[in-house]
């Protein structure tokens, strides 16, 4: 008798810790904050978040996005529902010219982003990710 009543606590305990444990709800709100691109892989290669070009995005708990491409502001929108799918609106830009090489890396960065479909918060880091592209931030730093 005892074992039978063990059997079904064990698993409601189990199944408890394991709730405790899963990932907190991703929204807007949880990205909400201003981040630096550390890593970053698109549909056209590296991206590289070199000190020359800071890419960075500042993003607000209504989806309003705007950050630097490393030469142009950049702006967006993104939605981001529960379960980290995201929905992220066309990449605007000013249309300011530099150095070739900053230009191709600010156009692999815009490429990526607009390849973005999926968002997640793993060890205080921001990863951006979709069809061939993934996009590592963290927290910047004043």
């Amino acid at each position: 008798m005892k074992r039978q009543l063990l059997l079904p606590l064990v698993a409601v305990a189990a199944l408890g810790a394991l709730t405790a444990c899963s990932s907190p709800t991703i929204d807007n709100n949880a990205i909400a904050g201003t981040w630096v691109l550390s890593s970053g892989q698109g549909p056209d290669g590296e991206i590289s978040p070199d000190g020359n070009s800071l890419l960075d995005l500042d993003i607000s708990p209504d989806g309003d996005a705007a950050g630097s491409g490393g030469c142009n502001r950049l702006h967006f929108n993104i939605d981001v529902k529960d379960n980290g799918e995201a929905t992220l609106g066309p990449v605007t830009s000013t249309m300011m010219a530099c150095e070739q090489p900053v230009m191709d890396n600010e156009n692999a960065y815009t490429a990526a982003l607009e390849q973005v479909s999926k968002v997640a918060l793993e060890k205080q880091q921001l990863i951006l990710s979709g069809d061939g592209t993934k996009l590592v931030y963290t927290p910047a730093t004043n």
